[in-house]
């Protein structure tokens, strides 16, 4: 659906954003709002200056990607920010904080389906197709920050993409932009404030929150041709993507294309979202570590072994067809109930860490499951021995006032699901 979105109204926007940037400039076209607002920063620009086009003919999205806006069709506007008192190993934060402020403001325009897929991209519907784009680019102290939101139509040289009006939202391009860049003011001088700390602002929290990609199995392909797949767990300090891939290995993704992946591998995380209760969000998802499948696979190996070293015995027998039945049986039997079931518990077995409590569920036909509050959480320790230690793996403890101590043991991760539980207990106390 090909609609011309309402025209601008360059007082309105102005009128309305009177004291949050400190200009805000339109131009009928350009190529890119991004190099215009980057050869401004270098010749003095002030701090929060925005550049507003109604058509841009060579922006620039991600990856080097083009981004064209036809005259109408949506937003591309670009803002210059010179985050003073932020440490520069901070500043990529910003383009995530970008796409939340995307997501505050359709949120707050409408009550449509929406969420961010790592980066920064902004989906929208029932099919999440993406609405809006971002990229930052730095000029020596300052950070110029291009957004692209389809407000009316969808570019043609977006395939896949979606707009506003596609997806139900009748809006102005002026409500559009007024809700956009004040909802971008209000995350980054919260951000500033706190000097860029993505946790003392709550910005990692309320990007986790939005962010899709979690939880999800995904393909991430870097920017230097190399593809890794796996479940994207979190979003660490720096704003990087870290990627749990088939065979256990975690790894932190600081630039690529993440593509969703739909499969079986999905249930993996997918489980305890069915659990969480309005405002809960998932901070850590494990099962037990794989050290506990070592004693099971032994014994599988060794049973074969033992089948085959009998079968081999018995030979031609008379009675060697009843005596391999029987051996049949009771190898399977041995298999089932050393092997098999202690697959089935380690795949059924959860612990989850989420703002608000600790759950852990286990057992498939019968199911236990145990949930811990926050609040009646007072310590939190771990415990390693040397062996364990090697695997990182170990026994976590959780205190509370007025029980006993309960311990989990085979804890993959020890320390990081240490330090990210005693994070979550600090802030409620």
């Amino acid at each position: 659906m090909n609609r011309i979105a309402r025209p601008l109204d360059h007082d309105a926007v102005r009128a309305a954003l009177i004291g949050l940037w400190a200009r805000v400039d339109f131009v009928e076209r350009t190529g890119s709002t991004n190099a215009d607002l980057l050869a401004a920063a270098t010749a003095g620009a002030p701090d929060r200056s925005v550049l507003v086009a109604e058509h841009q003919e060579a922006g620039r999205g991600r990856l080097a990607r083009s981004w064209v806006s036809p005259p109408g069709s949506g937003l591309t506007v670009s803002v210059l920010v010179r985050p003073e008192g932020v440490s520069p190993s901070r500043l990529g934060w910003l383009t995530l904080l970008a796409g939340l402020a995307a997501h505050d403001a359709v949120r707050s325009l409408a009550d449509v389906p929406c969420g961010l897929k790592w980066p920064n991209d902004l989906l929208l519907g029932p099919g999440q197709r993406k609405v809006a784009g971002i990229l930052a680019e730095v000029a020596g102290s300052a950070v110029v920050v291009g957004i692209g939101l389809n407000v009316a139509a969808a570019p043609a040289d977006q395939p896949g993409a979606t707009s506003l009006a596609a997806e139900g939202v009748d809006v102005g391009q002026t409500e559009v932009l007024i809700a956009l860049l004040t909802a971008l003011h209000r995350r980054e001088s919260a951000w500033r404030a706190g000097r860029g700390d993505p946790d003392a602002t709550r910005v990692r929290a309320d990007y986790r929150a939005a962010c899709l990609s979690l939880g999800a199995p995904v393909r991430v392909e870097l920017p230097g041709g190399a593809i890794h797949t796996g479940i994207a767990e979190d979003v660490d300090t720096d704003g990087r993507l870290l990627l749990l891939d088939p065979a256990g290995h975690r790894r932190a993704v600081a630039a690529g294309d993440v593509v969703h992946l739909r499969s079986s591998y999905a249930g993996r995380v997918a489980y305890p979202d069915e659990l969480l209760v309005p405002g809960e969000e998932i901070i850590m998802h494990r099962h037990p570590h794989w050290k506990m499948m070592v004693v099971p696979v032994v014994v599988l190996l060794l049973v074969v072994a033992l089948v085959s070293f009998l079968a081999a015995f018995i030979g031609a027998q008379s009675w060697g067809l009843w005596a391999r039945i029987v051996l049949l049986i009771v190898a399977l039997a041995l298999v089932i109930r050393f092997t098999l079931m202690p697959l089935i518990r380690w795949r059924t077995t959860h612990f989850v860490i989420t703002n608000r409590r600790v759950l852990v569920r286990e057992g498939l036909v019968t199911r236990r499951g145990m949930d811990i509050p926050m609040r009646r959480i007072t310590g939190v320790q771990f415990r390693q021995s040397l062996f364990e230690r090697l695997f990182g793996v170990g026994t976590l403890v959780m205190e509370s006032a007025s029980d006993e101590p309960l311990e989990f043991e085979d804890v993959p991760g020890i320390e990081e699901v240490h330090g990210l539980l005693y994070q979550e207990v600090a802030k409620g106390t």
